[in-house]
């Protein structure tokens, strides 16, 4: 209902924001649609790896490299577990979890 749409709309934003350089309100987007999405879809559904992965991009942009590794590895759990290990978006994730280390 309500409590999805906003959420959504929140996560959609949060990717907006970091299209257009502005970091920091994506991390702020991103992070309030986190929880409400999670209890919606569950903490292991690819909805939710796709939001950390846009989470950690913005982290890795604003140097909070910890902060990205850690939402990017959960990011590459999920892939892992729910698409296999050669689907393409799983071998995406952990080019995104490589380029947080560097």
């Amino acid at each position: 209902g309500e409590v999805r749409l906003t959420a959504v709309s929140r996560a959609s934003l949060g990717i907006a924001h970091a299209l257009y350089g502005e970091q920091r309100e994506a991390v702020d987007y991103l992070e309030c649609a986190l929880p409400v999405l999670s209890d919606i879809y569950g903490k292991e559904h690819t909805e939710i790896a796709f939001i950390l992965t846009n989470l950690g991009g913005a982290q890795v942009n604003l140097q909070q490299a910890e902060q990205a590794v850690s939402v990017l590895k959960q990011a590459v759990e999920i892939y892992e577990k729910e698409l296999g290990e050669k689907n393409q978006t799983y071998g995406l994730s952990l080019m995104n979890l490589g380029n947080a280390y560097s």
